[in-house]
């Protein structure tokens, strides 16, 4: 995360944020706050799928600081585009060995 946001372009807001409905970012605030709590991380939709990790938090992540955000990668919490990319590529893949 950039130590300004006053100076941001479209595309670094595009690259550092995801819109979402005030409904959504409130579970997600949610989610979050469980998986900071119980090191168990959440999945959108009730699809439990992780394109980087698994439900756990990893012991190696802090749980603060400026290291804490690489605990997130791979929930679809944090990245719900690439989440969701990956979820698709991941059944393409399945049909097609299929």
């Amino acid at each position: 995360m950039r130590d300004s946001l006053e100076n941001l372009t479209d595309q670094e807001i595009k690259t550092e944020f995801q819109l979402m409905s005030n409904q959504c970012n409130l579970q997600k605030r949610e989610v979050c706050r469980t998986c900071y709590q119980t090191n168990i991380r959440g999945y959108p939709f009730g699809i439990k799928f992780y394109y980087n990790g698994n439900e756990n938090w990893s012991i190696e992540v802090p749980k603060t600081g400026k290291n804490a955000e690489n605990g997130c990668v791979g929930c679809g919490w944090y990245d719900l585009e690439a989440w969701r990319e990956a979820l698709n590529q991941t059944i393409l893949d399945s049909a097609q060995d299929s």
